[in-house]
């Protein structure tokens, strides 16, 4: 061992490569204000991730950022976006159209993917997937609560489906369709459809308000607003329903997974519900 150097004792640790978020919004930053650090992105590193890729931004001040962390400006994750959506407001009206709007994509942004965010009828959302091929952009798609839509997705050549196919349990056929179309699943459970938000589990079973490194690591308002709040929707409660619904999801992506089926799997543990997840 050299002399001087810095010794670490990670007796009773694991050392693992850091986790991959291939499905992170960092959305609650503020739009077009930049600051000089993010406490977000501060979060993800602590909780051990250390790449994110954001499948629509809404704004484009996240390729900022990712440039910025890129020439060591700030800290941060290595920072991926798709930018923003491809929604149905582009009235996307022939291919030539859509060869329009995703170069933006492929030139501009120079994201290289797109998020087709329920952009149309099929034929409108065919043109987009040939005009992505054409451009070089490898796109992926929003599930929208809709599994007879994310099947035609799979069909028409659309490589991923963000969020789950909200029909469980699920049979043969679907996972027969996983493996003619080769499409790759990110099931965000935390984020849950056709079932209760996995996100409300952590509120309920973990004790948020007494774990130091959350409120180290979470700006007050943000941990105000989310750990201290009552009512509808994700609020913490005694009303356990989140139990119910992602476990019958997770054995779904099991039986992808144990067949080499694509699948981008979450690391559901973190107490924060940050979205980590290994491809």
């Amino acid at each position: 061992m050299p002399e001087g150097a810095k010794v670490i004792d990670v007796s009773g640790k694991v050392i693992m490569p850091g986790f991959v978020d291939t499905h992170y919004h960092p959305q609650w930053l503020t739009p077009q204000v930049h600051n000089t650090q993010t406490w977000q992105y501060l979060t993800t590193l602590a909780y051990g991730t250390t790449t994110t890729r954001d499948p629509q931004t809404a704004v484009t001040d996240f390729m900022t950022y990712g440039d910025r962390v890129e020439t060591g400006d700030m800290v941060g994750p290595r920072i991926y976006t798709t930018g923003p959506g491809v929604f149905a407001g582009e009235n996307i009206k022939d291919l030539d159209h859509a060869r329009q709007v995703l170069s933006r994509y492929a030139k501009y942004y120079d994201t290289k993917t797109l998020k087709m965010y329920m952009s149309g009828n099929r034929q409108q959302r065919q043109w987009i997937i040939m005009a992505a091929q054409e451009l070089g952009l490898m796109p992926t798609t929003e599930g929208g609560l809709d599994q007879k839509l994310d099947l035609t997705h799979g069909i028409d050549g659309y490589p991923e489906i963000e969020h789950t196919l909200p029909i469980t349990p699920k049979y043969q056929d679907v996972y027969e369709w996983y493996k003619a179309t080769q499409t790759t699943n990110s099931p965000t459970l935390i984020v849950e459809y056709g079932g209760p938000f996995g996100e409300g589990w952590f509120f309920q079973t973990e004790d948020l308000m007494g774990d130091a490194k959350i409120r180290h690591f979470t700006h007050p308002v943000d941990f105000d607003a989310k750990v201290r709040r009552r009512g509808a929707g994700n609020a913490p409660g005694p009303a356990g329903f989140a139990a119910a619904g992602f476990p019958r999801t997770m054995s779904c992506a099991r039986r992808r997974s144990s067949a080499r089926r694509r699948l981008g799997w979450r690391r559901i543990s973190d107490r924060w519900s940050r979205a980590s997840w290994r491809t």
